[in-house]
Protein backbone atom coordinates (compact mmCIF):
# COMPACT_ATOMS: atom_id res chain seq x y z
CA UNK A 1 0.00 0.00 0.00
CA UNK A 2 0.96 3.04 -1.28
CA UNK A 3 2.00 5.46 2.23
CA UNK A 4 1.06 8.93 1.88
CA UNK A 5 -0.01 11.45 4.50
CA UNK A 6 -3.69 11.83 2.99
CA UNK A 7 -6.17 12.36 5.19
CA UNK A 8 -9.48 10.87 2.57
CA UNK A 9 -13.06 12.00 3.34
CA UNK A 10 -16.18 10.65 1.78
CA UNK A 11 -19.47 12.65 2.15
CA UNK A 12 -22.66 10.53 3.68
CA UNK A 13 -25.38 11.31 0.90
CA UNK A 14 -28.23 11.09 3.45
CA UNK A 15 -27.11 14.20 5.61
CA UNK A 16 -24.25 15.47 4.15
CA UNK A 17 -22.05 14.84 7.19
CA UNK A 18 -18.36 14.06 5.93
CA UNK A 19 -17.40 10.51 7.15
CA UNK A 20 -13.65 9.23 7.07
CA UNK A 21 -11.99 6.85 5.57
CA UNK A 22 -10.62 5.31 8.63
CA UNK A 23 -12.51 2.43 7.63
CA UNK A 24 -10.10 1.58 4.69
CA UNK A 25 -7.06 2.63 7.15
CA UNK A 26 -7.50 0.08 9.58
CA UNK A 27 -6.56 -2.93 7.40
CA UNK A 28 -2.65 -3.13 8.11
CA UNK A 29 0.02 -5.02 6.23
CA UNK A 30 -1.56 -5.17 2.49
CA UNK A 31 0.07 -6.76 -0.13
CA UNK A 32 1.48 -4.58 -3.01
CA UNK A 33 -0.34 -6.00 -6.13
CA UNK A 34 -0.10 -3.74 -9.36
CA UNK A 35 -2.67 -3.43 -11.62
CA UNK A 36 -1.23 -3.20 -15.51
CA UNK A 37 -2.66 -0.92 -17.40
CA UNK A 38 -2.11 -2.92 -20.90
CA UNK A 39 -4.53 -5.59 -19.11
CA UNK A 40 -7.80 -6.55 -21.89
CA UNK A 41 -11.13 -6.68 -20.26
CA UNK A 42 -13.86 -8.43 -22.18
CA UNK A 43 -17.35 -7.45 -20.79
CA UNK A 44 -18.28 -10.64 -19.40
CA UNK A 45 -21.81 -9.79 -19.60
CA UNK A 46 -22.77 -9.89 -23.11
CA UNK A 47 -23.99 -13.45 -22.96
CA UNK A 48 -25.62 -13.66 -19.61
CA UNK A 49 -29.29 -13.45 -18.29
CA UNK A 50 -29.11 -10.63 -16.58
CA UNK A 51 -32.30 -11.70 -14.39
CA UNK A 52 -31.08 -14.42 -13.12
CA UNK A 53 -28.58 -13.83 -10.55
CA UNK A 54 -26.59 -16.95 -8.50
CA UNK A 55 -25.28 -16.58 -5.15
CA UNK A 56 -21.25 -15.73 -5.21
CA UNK A 57 -19.38 -17.31 -2.98
CA UNK A 58 -18.08 -16.11 0.37
CA UNK A 59 -15.18 -13.86 0.45
CA UNK A 60 -11.74 -14.49 2.30
CA UNK A 61 -10.71 -12.25 4.55
CA UNK A 62 -7.34 -11.98 2.72
CA UNK A 63 -8.91 -11.17 -0.60
CA UNK A 64 -11.36 -8.41 1.19
CA UNK A 65 -7.72 -6.82 2.46
CA UNK A 66 -6.46 -6.47 -0.80
CA UNK A 67 -9.61 -5.33 -2.41
CA UNK A 68 -9.49 -2.32 0.00
CA UNK A 69 -5.58 -2.09 -0.18
CA UNK A 70 -6.42 -1.62 -4.36
CA UNK A 71 -8.93 0.72 -3.99
CA UNK A 72 -6.58 2.72 -1.62
CA UNK A 73 -3.74 2.31 -4.19
CA UNK A 74 -5.77 3.94 -7.21
CA UNK A 75 -8.21 6.41 -4.56
CA UNK A 76 -6.82 9.20 -6.75
CA UNK A 77 -8.11 7.14 -10.37
CA UNK A 78 -11.72 7.04 -8.78
CA UNK A 79 -11.96 10.65 -8.17
CA UNK A 80 -10.95 11.30 -11.38
CA UNK A 81 -14.08 12.07 -13.63
CA UNK A 82 -12.51 11.03 -16.74
CA UNK A 83 -11.64 7.26 -15.64
CA UNK A 84 -14.41 5.34 -15.82
CA UNK A 85 -15.10 3.15 -12.52
CA UNK A 86 -16.30 0.29 -14.20
CA UNK A 87 -13.19 0.15 -15.56
CA UNK A 88 -11.47 -0.02 -12.59
CA UNK A 89 -13.52 -2.48 -10.76
CA UNK A 90 -12.67 -4.77 -13.52
CA UNK A 91 -9.26 -4.07 -13.29
CA UNK A 92 -9.27 -4.43 -9.23
CA UNK A 93 -11.31 -7.49 -9.75
CA UNK A 94 -8.39 -9.21 -12.14
CA UNK A 95 -5.75 -8.78 -9.27
CA UNK A 96 -8.38 -10.04 -6.82
CA UNK A 97 -9.67 -12.88 -8.74
CA UNK A 98 -13.37 -11.69 -8.72
CA UNK A 99 -15.91 -10.31 -11.38
CA UNK A 100 -15.69 -6.52 -11.58
CA UNK A 101 -19.05 -5.40 -10.12
CA UNK A 102 -18.28 -8.10 -7.63
CA UNK A 103 -16.15 -6.21 -5.87
CA UNK A 104 -18.01 -3.07 -6.69
CA UNK A 105 -21.15 -4.65 -4.28
CA UNK A 106 -18.71 -5.59 -1.77
CA UNK A 107 -16.63 -2.45 -1.10
CA UNK A 108 -19.70 -0.35 -1.36
CA UNK A 109 -21.25 -2.92 1.38
CA UNK A 110 -17.92 -2.50 3.65
CA UNK A 111 -18.46 1.55 3.22
CA UNK A 112 -22.19 1.25 4.17
CA UNK A 113 -22.23 -1.47 7.07
CA UNK A 114 -19.00 1.19 8.20
CA UNK A 115 -21.37 4.45 8.07
CA UNK A 116 -24.19 2.78 9.86
CA UNK A 117 -21.85 1.73 12.47
CA UNK A 118 -20.88 4.90 12.77
CA UNK A 119 -24.02 6.59 13.13
CA UNK A 120 -25.26 4.25 15.60
CA UNK A 121 -22.33 5.22 17.81
CA UNK A 122 -23.13 9.21 17.13
CA UNK A 123 -26.72 8.35 18.40
CA UNK A 124 -25.86 6.77 21.28
CA UNK A 125 -23.43 9.04 22.22
CA UNK A 126 -25.59 11.67 21.77
CA UNK A 127 -28.17 10.07 24.33
CA UNK A 128 -25.28 9.28 26.76
CA UNK A 129 -24.63 13.26 26.50
CA UNK A 130 -28.36 14.08 26.43
CA UNK A 131 -28.44 11.60 29.93
CA UNK A 132 -25.50 12.87 31.20
CA UNK A 133 -27.09 17.05 31.15
CA UNK A 134 -30.93 15.74 32.32
CA UNK A 135 -31.79 18.49 35.00
CA UNK A 136 -32.31 16.75 37.84
CA UNK A 137 -29.30 14.40 37.98
CA UNK A 138 -26.56 14.90 40.17
CA UNK A 139 -23.24 15.01 37.66
CA UNK A 140 -20.81 11.88 38.81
Amino acid sequence: MASDDHEYVFLNKEDGEAEDASYIKTIMDLPEVEISEDVQIEDEHDDEDLTRKEPEEPWEESKVKQLLGLYLQNFDKFQNPKIRKSTLWRKIGLAVGRDGDSCDRKYRNIKQHYCTIRKKERIWQNDQMALLRSPGRDPP
